[in-house]
């Protein structure tokens, strides 16, 4: 069967991570990327700037890990993925590869994921599209 849809942010797995540890934020895709997109993703934190830190995509393309330069601080975090995030069909993040004539693709959109970091050590599960 062909593919014909784009990344999907709501169905990302966003590991947990320790307060105060330099431990990778491993998120599992729900399908390969195209493996040059590992920096079509990135992770801001509570004040909207970049977490610095080195970025991986393994797993076939499955899996984007996030290493931070810096210990993780407890708050909120966003994972953001650039809305020209391709599968490696060449699906658009919310998206397909090809559209008609009589309804082009629209602008893309970025997807933020939010997580936390400290006390609950459960991510939350908001989407924004």
């Amino acid at each position: 069967p062909a593919d014909e849809t784009g990344p999907v942010a709501s169905a990302w797995k966003v590991s947990d991570v320790r307060v105060e540890s330099k431990e990778p934020l491993v998120v599992r895709l729900d399908a390969p990327t195209d493996g040059r997109d590992a920096d079509y993703l990135a992770v801001a934190d509570a004040h909207k700037r970049r977490v610095p830190g080195r970025a991986r995509l393994t797993d076939g393309e499955n899996t984007w890990t996030f290493t931070p330069n810096a210990r993780w601080r407890a708050g909120t975090y966003q994972l953001v993925a650039r809305g020209t995030l391709e599968d490696s069909a060449g699906n658009r993040l919310g998206g397909q590869f090809e559209t008609s004539m009589d309804s082009p693709p629209g602008q893309p959109v970025d997807a933020m994921l939010a997580f936390t970091v400290g006390r609950s050590r459960r991510p939350s599960h908001g989407v924004d599209q």
